[in-house]
């Protein structure tokens, strides 16, 4: 029999990643969930570190809020922390500003 290792793919240039998620009240709590489980997906297909890949997370509602900013968190399981305390701050959806 045949042992097959298959390694994940990461991209191998650093950028840097902004996430934007909807917080207000048309989102339920398994939509809140599942869009934090597709940003922790997401950024586990760089090598977030300093000298890599920096993420940063926006969330709105009826006021936006900055909850990661690029670079403050540049180690894996600090970032994957922080994507899974991310606050919610429900309110209305506000996407216009006059």
């Amino acid at each position: 029999m045949l042992n097959v290792i298959i390694f994940p793919t990461v991209c191998p240039h650093a950028m840097d990643l902004v996430f934007a998620l909807d917080s207000s009240s048309d989102v339920d709590e398994n939509q809140w969930t599942q869009q934090k489980d597709f940003m922790k997906k997401v950024a586990d297909g760089f090598n977030i570190q300093d000298s890599g890949t920096h993420a940063a997370v926006v969330a709105y509602s009826t006021i936006p809020s900055i909850n990661m900013k690029l670079g403050e968190r540049n180690v894996k399981e600090e970032v994957d922390k922080a994507f899974n305390d991310l606050p919610r701050d429900v309110g209305n959806r506000n996407l216009v500003s006059y």
